[in-house]
């Protein structure tokens, strides 16, 4: 029997304990915020769906679907008649070959005496430091200074079996000096002698980070679509 969206309900609300009676659109309550759903398409051909933890509870039910389900659909089919959501399209490239070492003065690792000039620099533009900030902990994370010690350029990467994702961020009134490409270049360096592959997302909106990517030799690797469900919208 093939399983319909009320079905999907019904195992989902079961999985938490909730009443039977509570519409899947009164899930909000209980979903973790972000992107509950996210599919991945890759150059290969391969498709991965991946859902929030809340939503990972109702997994037979996807069993419904198709291969290749496009996300429009696994949206309806997952949230019958809502919520609304905002879609945000992500390239993820990938680094095939070691660069060289950026031989730049001005480029350091990050130490931990560096994170005011950290948090200085994500004052500057909140919101797209949030998108993608460095942070001193990160396990790789280099800086470049200017002559009175200013930070500039930021790059850092978390590490997940042998990817580094990269996150960059450069101080606004210092864009389109290749800045942002440098502190990239000694980043990736560093996470090939240590037998990691960069890996770099940017969303497709995102002209400049996706022209980064191409210009330091990224390949493109997968794409995703991801969307942050808007709870109290009309739709």
């Amino acid at each position: 029997m093939q399983v319909t969206p009320s079905d999907f309900a019904t195992l989902y609300l079961a999985a938490r304990k909730l009443p039977p009676a509570r519409h899947n659109a009164q899930l909000d309550e209980q979903l973790s915020p972000g992107y509950p759903l996210c599919l991945y398409r890759f150059a290969d051909g391969r498709r991965l769906i991946c859902l929030c933890p809340e939503l990972e509870e109702a997994l037979p039910a996807l069993d419904a679907l198709e291969e290749g389900a496009e996300f429009d659909r696994l949206w309806a089919f997952l949230f019958e008649g809502g919520p609304a959501y905002r879609k945000e399209e992500v390239t993820g490239f990938y680094l095939p070959d070691a660069p060289a070492p950026a031989a730049d003065p001005r480029i350091r690792p990050l130490r931990r005496g560096d994170g005011p000039a950290l948090h200085a620099l994500g004052r500057l533009s909140a919101r797209e430091w949030a998108a993608g900030r460095v942070r001193v902990y990160d396990p790789h994370c280099f800086g470049l200074f200017d002559q009175g010690g200013g930070l500039l350029a930021a790059a850092g990467a978390q590490t997940f079996g042998r990817l580094g994702d990269i996150s960059v961020f450069v101080h606004p009134e210092h864009r389109n000096h290749g800045l942002g490409g440098l502190v990239v270049r000694a980043l990736c360096s560093a996470l090939y002698r240590e037998g990691l592959t960069p890996l770099y997302r940017a969303e497709n909106a995102n002209k400049a980070s996706c022209a980064l990517a191409r210009r330091l030799g990224f390949a493109s690797g997968f794409a995703m679509t991801g969307a942050e469900a808007l709870w109290n919208a009309q739709t």
